[in-house]
């Protein structure tokens, strides 16, 4: 199972990022091969709409099945 964690910066030492479509990067942890991957998200940061959708795409591609956000 994969897990995302909307964070602020692309280490496993980030804060946590308050915003999900704005958020800087997703730490997705893979449960079955044990290891972090980063999604950047800086298409997102300046979006005028639609943040929220194209986030959560991506968050699909990734087939995580788990979203931990604020």
């Amino acid at each position: 199972m994969k897990i995302a964690i909307c964070s602020q910066s692309n280490n496993t030492e980030a804060t946590v990022d308050s915003r999900f479509g704005r958020s800087a990067f997703f730490a997705v942890y893979d449960d079955a091969v044990k290891q972090w991957e980063f999604i950047g998200n800086q298409q997102n940061l300046q979006a005028a709409q639609g943040a929220g959708i194209q986030a959560a795409q991506a968050i699909i591609d990734e087939e995580v099945g788990i979203l931990i956000a604020s």
